[in-house]
C-alpha cells in the first residue's frame, strides 16, 4: 500500500519481486509514505530503498528476520511496524479447534494442518504455535502437515486426498480462512456426515458466514486492520 497524491494500492500477490519493482516505482513517482508487509523477507531491500530517498515507512503483518533492523535505529525512515503475534494465532486457533471438538466427545484427536506458503513467515510461525500446543495435548493421537500455499482450491485437493487414506481425521487446522473455506467444499463434495472440525485464520466476510452455518468452526483474525493502524 503506498499513501501519496492520491494515495495508491498495489496487489503483489505474494510476490516479492513484484513488491519491490512496485516500491521502486512508487517512490520515483514521489509518494509520501509506504506501507508494506515483507513477504518472504523481502523488507530487507524495501527498507533501504525508503531510507535512500527518504520515504517514510511502516512495516505491517510480517517482520524482518534480523534482530539488528529496528525501526528509527539503523535506518531513521523505517519509523515503526505493526506485527501481528502469528506464533500465538497458531496456537490460538488449535486450542479452540480442540476445544470445539470436544464437544462431540471423540476419545482422540486426529489433526490435518494446511499451512500457506512455507516460504512466508507468517506461515512458519502459526506452524510453530500449532506444535506448540499439540506438543503438551495428550488427546492428540496424529497430527500431519501439509501445503496449502494459501489457495482455497489446493487446500481442497489436499484434504480429499488425505482423508481417503485417512478417514479418522477430525480436525483441520488450516493456516488461513480460504483454505478452510477449501476444506469445507470438499467435505461437502465428499458427503462426509460425522462432525470434522475446520478453522482458519482472517475473519474474512465469507468465513464468518462459513461459521455462522456452522460449516467453519473457528477463525482467528484481527491482522487486517495492520494497515489501517498503520495509516493512523
Amino acid at each position: 500500500v503506498y499513501l501519496g497524491r492520491p494515495h495508491k494500492v498495489s496487489r503483489a500477490d505474494d510476490t516479492p519481486d513484484r513488491m519491490l519493482v512496485q516500491v521502486q516505482s512508487a517512490v520515483k513517482a514521489g509518494i509520501d509514505g509506504i506501507i508494506f508487509p515483507s513477504v518472504q523477507n523481502i523488507g530487507e531491500q524495501i527498507v533501504p530503498i525508503s531510507e535512500e530517498n527518504r520515504v517514510p515507512a511502516i512495516l505491517i503483518n510480517s517482520p524482518l528476520l534480523y534482530a539488528d533492523h529496528l525501526p528509527r535505529m539503523k535506518y531513521k525512515y523505517w519509523i515503526g511496524s505493526i506485527i501481528p503475534d502469528d506464533e500465538r494465532v497458531g496456537l490460538l486457533l488449535a486450542q479452540q479447534l480442540i476445544g470445539e471438538a470436544r464437544k462431540s466427545a471423540p476419545q482422540s484427536f486426529h489433526v490435518l494442518a494446511i499451512e500457506g506458503n512455507p516460504k512466508d513467515e507468517s506461515s512458519k510461525l502459526r506452524i510453530r504455535g500449532l506444535n506448540k500446543y499439540v506438543k503438551y495435548e495428550k488427546d492428540v493421537a496424529s497430527l500431519k502437515i501439509v501445503t496449502g500455499l494459501w489457495n482455497r482450491r489446493a487446500a481442497y485437493l489436499e484434504f480429499q486426498k488425505y482423508y481417503r487414506d485417512h478417514p479418522e481425521v477430525n480436525i483441520v487446522w488450516c493456516a488461513d480462512d480460504d483454505m478452510a473455506l477449501g476444506v469445507v467444499e470438499a467435505i461437502k463434495t465428499l458427503a462426509i456426515s460425522k462432525p470434522i472440525i475446520v478453522g482458519g485464520v482472517d475473519w474474512n466476510t465469507e468465513a464468518l458466514e462459513s461459521l455462522a452455518r456452522r460449516q467453519m468452526h473457528v477463525s482467528i483474525g484481527g491482522h487486517f486492520l495492520d494497515g489501517a493502524w498503520a495509516a493512523i
